[in-house]
């Protein structure tokens, strides 16, 4: 410390050679690894996310324009009027969130476990979970089951793919915590069963709302749990090629 005091000058031109190695090393090492893999780099992000995100986009765009939308309209974000609150759908966006967290989760493990042979079943059990996820966000995002007279069709559906992944992946469901699965689906299925009679039953719209979005709030909480649990636990798994 006192040659450092003595030797203010020396100290500097130490930390200034020692800074300007730094630089030196990351630019070599810059043009030796990440320079050379760029070109390959830059073809991937193309191939992988940039090509499928323009067509997906001009798709949807040109799709829609033959049934009378308009660029602007599909291009822009939605407005919010003058007198509507900022909370207003809060809670159902935070559903239509989860949903699709889940589902691009449960893909994402997939993809991690691609080509492992210890967990091939496992692996398409998170598929079909990851699937069925992204079906629910995009119907609770879009509003499909709302848009349509025939409700039931819908909950059909959905109910036909959730019993295929628990009859098709039975066994496998009970190395996971399949109890948080179990209950998770009891509330969605409650609050199916809410919107299905709340005009039958004597209790106040907004009050029947309330018992019908908390089960599926519920609902899509423990799903969410239930499956990014499972997708950590296969991830956990050692890998055999």
């Amino acid at each position: 410390m006192e040659q450092e005091k003595q030797n203010p000058e020396a100290t500097a031109a130490a930390d200034g050679k020692e800074s300007g190695s730094f630089i030196q090393r990351e630019w070599s090492n810059f043009r030796e690894v990440a320079l050379p893999a760029m070109p390959g780099l830059t073809v991937r992000w193309l191939l992988r996310a940039a090509i499928p995100a323009a067509f997906f986009y001009t798709a949807v765009v040109f799709g829609l324009l033959q049934y009378g939308a308009s660029i602007i309209e599909l291009i822009t974000d939605p407005e919010i009027p003058e007198n509507q609150a900022w909370y207003r759908g809060l809670l159902s966006n935070i559903g239509i969130v989860l949903w699709i967290a889940t589902g691009a989760s449960c893909m994402f493990t997939a993809w991690c476990r691609k080509g492992d042979e210890s967990s091939v079943v496992a692996r398409k059990l998170i598929i079909a979970g990851g699937v069925l996820s992204l079906m629910l966000a995009a119907d609770d995002g879009l509003m499909l089951h709302d848009r349509m007279k025939h409700q039931l069709r819908f909950y059909a559906v959905y109910a036909a793919v959730a019993g295929y992944i628990v009859l098709w992946f039975f066994r496998e469901l009970q190395s996971f915590d399949f109890m948080a699965l179990v209950l998770s689906g009891g509330c969605l299925a409650a609050s199916i069963f809410v919107d299905l009679i709340q005009m039958d039953i004597p209790l106040r719209y907004e009050y029947s709302q309330f018992f019908e979005e908390g089960f599926k709030f519920i609902g899509i909480v423990g799903w969410a749990y239930f499956w990014m649990g499972t997708g950590r636990t296969i991830l956990a798994l050692p890998k055999v090629n």
